[in-house]
Protein backbone atom coordinates (compact mmCIF):
# COMPACT_ATOMS: atom_id res chain seq x y z
CA UNK A 1 0.00 0.00 0.00
CA UNK A 2 1.25 3.47 -0.88
CA UNK A 3 1.65 5.83 2.10
CA UNK A 4 -0.71 8.80 1.92
CA UNK A 5 0.71 10.61 4.97
CA UNK A 6 4.26 11.94 4.83
CA UNK A 7 6.06 13.71 7.69
CA UNK A 8 8.99 15.80 6.45
CA UNK A 9 11.72 16.48 9.04
CA UNK A 10 14.70 18.59 7.91
CA UNK A 11 17.83 18.00 9.97
CA UNK A 12 21.25 19.50 10.50
CA UNK A 13 23.40 18.33 13.44
CA UNK A 14 20.51 16.61 15.23
CA UNK A 15 22.37 13.38 16.12
CA UNK A 16 21.54 13.90 19.79
CA UNK A 17 17.79 14.07 19.08
CA UNK A 18 17.09 12.09 15.94
CA UNK A 19 16.54 8.63 17.42
CA UNK A 20 14.02 9.84 20.00
CA UNK A 21 12.28 12.05 17.43
CA UNK A 22 11.91 9.21 14.92
CA UNK A 23 10.86 6.61 17.47
CA UNK A 24 8.30 8.93 19.12
CA UNK A 25 6.87 10.10 15.80
CA UNK A 26 6.73 6.57 14.41
CA UNK A 27 5.01 5.21 17.53
CA UNK A 28 2.37 7.94 17.43
CA UNK A 29 1.72 7.42 13.72
CA UNK A 30 1.55 3.64 14.23
CA UNK A 31 -1.21 4.32 16.73
CA UNK A 32 -3.11 6.79 14.54
CA UNK A 33 -2.50 5.57 10.98
CA UNK A 34 -0.76 2.19 10.93
CA UNK A 35 0.86 1.40 7.60
CA UNK A 36 -0.34 4.64 6.02
CA UNK A 37 2.64 6.93 6.58
CA UNK A 38 6.25 7.72 5.74
CA UNK A 39 8.69 9.80 7.75
CA UNK A 40 11.17 11.58 5.50
CA UNK A 41 14.33 12.95 7.09
CA UNK A 42 15.92 15.59 4.87
CA UNK A 43 19.54 15.82 6.00
CA UNK A 44 21.90 18.54 4.78
CA UNK A 45 25.14 16.56 5.18
CA UNK A 46 25.22 16.97 8.96
CA UNK A 47 28.83 16.75 10.17
CA UNK A 48 27.65 14.98 13.33
CA UNK A 49 26.30 12.02 11.32
CA UNK A 50 22.57 12.70 11.72
CA UNK A 51 21.82 11.39 8.23
CA UNK A 52 23.72 8.16 8.82
CA UNK A 53 21.94 7.62 12.16
CA UNK A 54 18.55 8.22 10.55
CA UNK A 55 19.45 5.83 7.72
CA UNK A 56 20.37 3.12 10.27
CA UNK A 57 17.08 3.65 12.10
CA UNK A 58 15.28 3.34 8.77
CA UNK A 59 16.41 -0.30 8.61
CA UNK A 60 14.53 -0.91 11.86
CA UNK A 61 11.62 1.51 11.40
CA UNK A 62 10.25 0.61 7.96
CA UNK A 63 8.44 3.92 7.42
CA UNK A 64 11.60 6.05 7.81
CA UNK A 65 13.33 7.28 4.66
CA UNK A 66 16.29 9.67 4.37
CA UNK A 67 16.94 12.22 1.65
CA UNK A 68 20.65 13.10 1.79
CA UNK A 69 21.47 16.54 0.40
CA UNK A 70 24.97 17.67 -0.56
CA UNK A 71 25.16 20.73 1.65
CA UNK A 72 23.38 23.14 3.92
CA UNK A 73 21.30 25.48 1.75
CA UNK A 74 18.72 26.51 4.32
CA UNK A 75 15.57 25.25 5.98
CA UNK A 76 13.25 26.48 3.23
CA UNK A 77 15.17 24.57 0.56
CA UNK A 78 15.19 21.45 2.73
CA UNK A 79 11.41 21.64 3.12
CA UNK A 80 10.94 22.18 -0.62
CA UNK A 81 13.09 19.13 -1.40
CA UNK A 82 11.14 17.10 1.15
CA UNK A 83 7.77 18.25 -0.18
CA UNK A 84 8.82 17.36 -3.74
CA UNK A 85 9.90 13.88 -2.61
CA UNK A 86 6.65 13.38 -0.68
CA UNK A 87 4.47 14.47 -3.59
CA UNK A 88 6.42 12.26 -5.99
CA UNK A 89 5.83 9.40 -3.55
CA UNK A 90 2.06 9.86 -3.67
CA UNK A 91 1.50 11.93 -0.53
CA UNK A 92 -2.07 13.04 0.09
CA UNK A 93 -1.21 14.70 3.40
CA UNK A 94 2.16 16.36 4.10
CA UNK A 95 3.20 17.30 7.64
CA UNK A 96 6.22 19.50 8.28
CA UNK A 97 8.05 18.95 11.56
CA UNK A 98 11.20 20.13 13.30
CA UNK A 99 13.70 17.65 14.74
CA UNK A 100 12.54 18.43 18.26
CA UNK A 101 13.92 17.61 21.67
CA UNK A 102 13.77 14.01 22.91
CA UNK A 103 11.99 15.30 26.03
CA UNK A 104 8.83 15.95 24.06
CA UNK A 105 5.61 15.39 25.96
CA UNK A 106 3.11 15.80 23.14
CA UNK A 107 2.80 16.49 19.46
CA UNK A 108 -0.18 18.33 17.99
CA UNK A 109 -0.77 18.69 14.29
CA UNK A 110 -2.69 21.52 12.60
CA UNK A 111 -3.84 20.97 9.03
CA UNK A 112 -5.49 23.07 6.37
CA UNK A 113 -6.90 22.17 2.99
CA UNK A 114 -7.58 25.07 0.64
CA UNK A 115 -10.37 24.24 -1.85
CA UNK A 116 -9.05 22.14 -4.70
CA UNK A 117 -5.59 21.75 -3.15
CA UNK A 118 -3.65 19.19 -1.13
CA UNK A 119 -3.73 19.22 2.65
CA UNK A 120 -0.72 20.78 4.43
CA UNK A 121 0.04 20.47 8.11
CA UNK A 122 2.38 21.83 10.77
CA UNK A 123 3.43 20.02 13.93
CA UNK A 124 3.71 21.59 17.38
CA UNK A 125 5.61 19.79 20.11
CA UNK A 126 5.50 20.62 23.81
CA UNK A 127 8.11 19.70 26.37
CA UNK A 128 7.55 18.62 29.98
CA UNK A 129 8.83 22.06 31.04
CA UNK A 130 5.92 23.66 29.18
CA UNK A 131 7.87 25.18 26.28
CA UNK A 132 6.99 24.56 22.68
CA UNK A 133 8.47 24.58 19.20
CA UNK A 134 6.65 24.56 15.91
CA UNK A 135 7.56 22.81 12.72
CA UNK A 136 5.87 25.50 10.62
Amino acid sequence: MQAGIWVVIPTYNEAENIEAVLRTTSAELDRLAPGQYRILVVDDSSPDGTGRLAEALGHELDAVRVLHRDGKTGLGHAYLAGFAEALAGGAELVVEMDAISPTTRGIWVTCSRPPGRRTWCSALATSPAGGSRTGA
